[in-house]
C-alpha cells in the first residue's frame, strides 16, 4: 500500500526538515508542505530513499511558500539517506560509515568533500516541485540533488527557490549545488541559484 494524500500546512518545524523518507521498496505520492517556516533548523527540504538495492518511488510532490531561516545543514536534499551504520565489529555507530551516504559527505569545504561514502540508491524521484522558497543565510551550500544515473529524476521543478547570502566556501563553492543524476530539471520564477543541471525556463 502506498502512503498517499499528505497534506502538512501553517506550521513551524525544525530539525531535519520537512521530510519524505526514508523509503525502500515502497511509494509515496500526492504529498504536499506549504506555508511553512523553519528558523535555525538543520535541513530543511528532505527527500530521501534508504536502500540502495531495492527500488521505491516518491512522486507528485509539492513544496510551497516555504522559508528556511540560517540552516546548519543542507537546506535542501534530495536523494539518498544520510545514516550511521555500526563498524563491521559491532560498535559505536560511525557517522563516517554511511549507508548509503555518510553523514560526513560532503565535508563542509571542497578540499575535503571526499571524507565519507555516497551512493545514490535506484528509487524513483517524479514530479518535484519548490515554489516560492526563501532559503536565508544557509551555513551549508544551498543543497545535493543526486538521482540515480540508471534511474535519474523526472520532473523536478525550482520555481522561486531563491537564497540570500550563500556561501562561496561551501562544499561545491560558487556551483553552490551538487547535481547528479537529473534527467529533467527546469528552473523557472527567478530561482537562484540555479543547480547547475538544471535547464532555465524562458
Amino acid at each position: 500500500m502506498p502512503t498517499e494524500n499528505v497534506l502538512v500546512e501553517r506550521v513551524h518545524a525544525s530539525g531535519v526538515g520537512l521530510t519524505i523518507g526514508s523509503i525502500g521498496a515502497h511509494e509515496v505520492r500526492n504529498v504536499t508542505f506549504r506555508d511553512v517556516v523553519m528558523h535555525h533548523t538543520s535541513k530543511g527540504i528532505y527527500i530521501k530513499f534508504r536502500d540502495s538495492g531495492r527500488n521505491g518511488s516518491i512522486r507528485d510532490v509539492l513544496y510551497e511558500n516555504i522559508v528556511i531561516d540560517t540552516p546548519s545543514s543542507w537546506p535542501i536534499w534530495i536523494g539518498p539517506a544520510q545514516q550511521d551504520i555500526k563498524g563491521s565489529s559491532g560498535g559505536a555507530y560511525n557517522p563516517c560509515h554511511g549507508d548509503p551516504c555518510s553523514l560526513c559527505w560532503p565535508g563542509p569545504f571542497p578540499s575535503i568533500h571526499t571524507t565519507g561514502n555516497c551512493e545514490a540508491v535506484p528509487g524513483l524521484f517524479s514530479n518535484i516541485t519548490l515554489r516560492n522558497i526563501s532559503i536565508l543565510n544557509p551555513q551549508q551550500s544551498p543543497g545535493v540533488i543526486f538521482g540515480n544515473d540508471s534511474q535519474p529524476i523526472q520532473g523536478l521543478v525550482f520555481d522561486g527557490v531563491r537564497v540570500t547570502n550563500p556561501p562561496s566556501d561551501g562544499a561545491w563553492g560558487e556551483a553552490y549545488y551538487y547535481c547528479r543524476g537529473v534527467a529533467s530539471g527546469i528552473a523557472m520564477g527567478g530561482t537562484w541559484p540555479v543547480p547547475p543541471c538544471f535547464l532555465t525556463a524562458r
